[in-house]
C-alpha cells in the first residue's frame, strides 16, 4: 500500500494572538486506502524537534491552537495518514503577535497661542 500525498492549501490565520487556527485540504492522492487522520506538529526555537499535537484521530481539515506563544514563530506541519503510513508534510510558518496593550495617544494638533494684549 501507499501512504497519501500531502495536503494542500495549508493556510494560517491568528486571530488576533489567542487562538492560531491552522485550515488545509485534502491531499490530491490518498494512497492506497481512505485518509483516517491528519497529523499536526510543530516546531520553534524551543522545540526543535516536532511536537506532535494531541488533538485525537480526525479527518477534520482544520485545528485550533489555544493562546500561543506570543511573538514565537512556529513551523507547522500537517500529515495526512491511512493504514499504509504517514505522507509527506505540507508546512507553514505563523508568528503570533504580542497582545495589544493599547497605545499612547498621539500628538496634539492644531496648537495655538494667544498673547491677549500681554496682561
Amino acid at each position: 500500500g501507499s501512504a497519501p500525498s500531502a495536503p494542500t492549501a495549508l493556510q494560517v490565520s491568528v486571530n488576533n494572538g489567542s487562538l492560531l487556527t491552522l485550515s488545509w485540504s485534502a491531499p490530491v492522492s490518498e494512497g492506497s486506502a481512505a485518509v483516517s487522520d491528519y497529523v499536526i506538529s510543530y516546531t520553534s526555537i524551543y522545540h526543535p524537534n516536532p511536537v506532535v499535537v494531541a488533538d485525537g484521530v480526525s479527518t477534520e481539515t482544520t485545528f485550533t491552537a489555544s493562546n500561543p506563544t506570543p511573538g514565537l514563530t512556529f513551523t507547522f506541519r500537517v500529515q495526512a495518514k491511512n493504514s499504509a503510513g504517514i505522507g509527506p508534510a505540507a508546512t507553514i510558518q505563523a508568528t503570533p503577535p504580542s497582545p495589544s496593550l493599547g497605545s499612547a495617544p498621539s500628538a496634539p494638533t492644531a496648537l495655538q497661542v494667544s498673547v491677549n494684549n500681554g496682561s
